[in-house]
């Protein structure tokens, strides 16, 4: 996770929690209600093997972004 450059991955789970995309309840990560994982080794996994949900919170915040703009 650290030491080998940008983890786009790790930046979206950032990115989605500062959004409200993505919650945060202790060391749980939930999307649209489900538990996505605990801690954020195990939410960058689930991530990357699940590129349809990466691609749709990745979407949400660029609308969000653009909408700041």
């Amino acid at each position: 996770m650290y030491g080998k450059g940008i983890n786009i991955y790790l930046e979206t789970l950032e990115l989605g929690i500062k959004s409200k995309i993505i919650e945060k309840s202790g060391i749980w990560y939930s999307y649209n209600g489900k538990k996505i994982g605990q801690g954020k080794i195990q939410v960058t996994n689930f991530l990357k093997e699940n590129s349809k949900i990466f691609t749709e919170i990745n979407e949400k915040i660029r609308e969000i972004l653009i909408k700041k703009k």
